[in-house]
């Protein structure tokens, strides 16, 4: 029951895990799509020849805007992944890892768990009229979805354990009915192959326990007039 208890929680856990981080990404994906078309509008609109220049110079401004609309911050460098905006103060090790990949035009999704925070971490290439201009490193922060999680998993928790306690009560409970009385027939048996014929066996109820019982009672007390009648037969022999 433990074990059925325990791999019921493990389960039901990874698929809250993995709801949530499916989640993640699909947010971050998102914003990867809204966030691309934005640069796309912001360079056109200017009129730039060479978009890459154009990154360069709008580096900031687009920096502002994703940040701002959504809740997030990043840089922004160029094809070579040097610089070129940036408002973070802590740089990940994902955005040198991803670097390679990002090269390739590929997007990468990084999900971090530090102590008591979760981070998103998003990256990809800017490519525009099929010509790659530059890399879009991003981060978000999801705690309150980890906050919301770990409050799921709890109340889990506490619900599985009161589930295993009254289910544990239960059989422990339907064990005793079953089993003291048997215990108690098994030890007037061994005092009736004894000779002893004073017993007393009081299991009330209706089940198959209870007819026994009165049965063995019933038996008893034929066995003991028997005794009896055979006794005084003796008598008057």
């Amino acid at each position: 029951m433990i074990f059925l208890g325990v791999s019921l929680h493990i389960s039901v856990r990874k698929i809250l895990k993995d709801s949530m981080e499916n989640s993640i990404t699909n947010s971050l994906k998102g914003i990867m799509k809204s966030s691309r078309e934005s640069i796309k509008y912001t360079l056109s609109v200017r009129n730039y020849i060479f978009k890459d220049k154009a990154l360069a110079q709008e580096g900031n401004y687009l920096i502002e805007y994703i940040s701002l609309n959504y809740e997030s911050h990043l840089e922004i460098s160029d094809v070579n992944g040097e610089l070129i905006a940036t408002n973070i103060t802590e740089k990940p090790i994902e955005f040198t890892n991803n670097l390679p990949e990002d090269k390739d035009g590929k997007t990468i999704v990084n999900i971090k768990y530090n102590n008591n925070n979760l981070t998103g971490i998003l990256s990809y290439p800017i490519i525009i009229n099929k010509s790659y201009i530059g890399i879009i490193n991003l981060t978000k922060d999801y705690t309150p979805l980890l906050i919301d999680y770990k409050k799921a998993t709890n109340v889990l928790t506490l619900i599985e354990t009161a589930l295993i306690i009254f289910i544990f009560a239960i059989s422990y409970r339907l064990t005793n009915k079953i089993v003291t009385p048997i215990e108690t027939l098994t030890s007037a048996s061994k005092k009736l192959g004894e000779g002893n014929y004073d017993i007393d066996i009081n299991i009330e109820g209706n089940d198959e326990i209870s007819i026994l019982s009165q049965e063995f009672i019933s038996m008893k007390s034929k066995i003991q007039e028997q005794i009896l009648d055979i006794e005084k037969e003796k008598d008057k022999v």
